[in-house]
């Protein structure tokens, strides 16, 4: 089955992305969406007047282009949209690739296309992860289906740098293609996903990769636990508690953990769930919240939960830090959102 993206925008959003930043110059524009869940890693936009209803049968529809098929989330950066996409689907040449589109308009600007290898991926998860866009440079950084983490010039689409992650780093990509997302920190890009490699790695854990996001020269690597029992796509967000800049994510050990995105050193974890998480942390403030849909560590004869943790904490936080929990919440596939002091989340029982 092909899935097509249509891109539908109001005239709000696009109207003040595109356009908004010469050619070959860095983003300056705050409304640009550089990271899936958009500027503040947390699906809100701060942009006023948007319309209130659209369709694909033409309500405030700018544009749509049909030949994208992808279940990426596209960002917005420059005058440009973003995304990952199969390419040239249901044919034998079938790949994946990297896509820019004119935002005003929707017009191809240039691809990026390269080969997809494991057998084991599901057409219709090519294109399973989410570019992220680096304001400083404009650059783009991807992580393919088969572990392809290449960063692209963001005006030419050319390619800047190449790591092959399976072959250099043992990543794996099992359950039909689960990939993670890029997160652009100060010089660093930063990847994750189960690896095993060889040595001090050899045994598989969820581990994060920090490369220098100029010349792609690795800078540190960090393991969570040992042995997981799932990889997993929850994407790590950027916050700050106590005064220190962080990285927050679910595990395929099913931990949340917070990380420094310097030093890769581990500051917290919260045991959450016997199984991988796969939502992308919501942080507000100091407080993360998160859910899943697996086994509790806290009862394993109950399934999913959502909770809410106290970041400031150091260590095991998950006796000591834990603000609530409500269990049999199926919150196991998209992040929650707060608005004011009410907090959404999609059960998916």
């Amino acid at each position: 089955m092909t899935r097509t993206l249509f891109l539908l925008a109001c005239a709000g959003f696009l109207a003040v992305s595109a356009g908004s930043a010469e050619a070959g110059k860095p983003s300056t524009d705050p409304l640009d969406w550089p990271h899936w869940r958009g500027p503040e890693m947390n699906g809100v936009s701060r942009e006023k007047g948007l319309v209130s209803s659209w369709s694909p049968e033409g309500e405030n529809l700018l544009w749509r282009n049909p030949t994208i098929s992808t279940r990426s989330t596209p960002i917005i950066m420059n005058g440009k949209v973003y995304l990952l996409s199969r390419s040239h689907p249901e044919s034998n040449r079938e790949g994946e690739k990297v896509v820019c589109l004119d935002a005003a308009t929707g017009a191809p600007v240039w691809e990026n296309a390269y080969n997809v290898f494991l057998t084991d991926v599901p057409a219709e998860r090519v294109g399973w992860s989410c570019v992220a866009g680096d304001m400083e440079t404009g650059n783009i950084f991807s992580l393919g289906v088969c572990g392809v983490f290449q960063a692209l010039d963001g005006e030419t689409g050319q390619t800047l740098w190449q790591h092959s992650m399976s072959e250099e780093y043992g990543i794996i990509h099992t359950y039909g293609g689960r990939t993670n997302m890029p997160l652009v920190f100060e010089d660093l890009v930063i990847i994750s996903g189960v690896m095993t490699g060889w040595g001090e790695f050899a045994v598989p854990a969820h581990r994060f990769v920090a490369f220098d996001k100029r010349n792609g020269q690795a800078v540190w690597i960090a393991s969570t636990r040992l042995r997981p029992m799932d990889t997993t796509y929850s994407a790590p967000v950027l916050s700050t508690f106590n005064g220190q800049r962080v990285i927050v994510f679910g595990s395929g050990d099913g931990s949340v953990y917070a990380l420094q995105p310097r030093t890769g050193k581990t500051i917290w974890s919260y045991d959450a769930s016997l199984r991988g998480i796969n939502t992308t942390p919501l942080v507000a403030g100091n407080t993360v919240y998160m859910g899943h849909s697996e086994e509790n560590v806290a009862d394993n004869r109950v399934m999913g939960a959502l909770f809410a943790i106290d970041a400031t904490g150091t260590g095991n936080v998950t006796a000591s830090k834990q603000n609530w929990l409500q269990m049999s919440r199926m919150v196991g596939r998209a992040s929650p959102l707060l608005i004011g002091d009410k907090l959404y989340a999609v059960d998916d029982a």
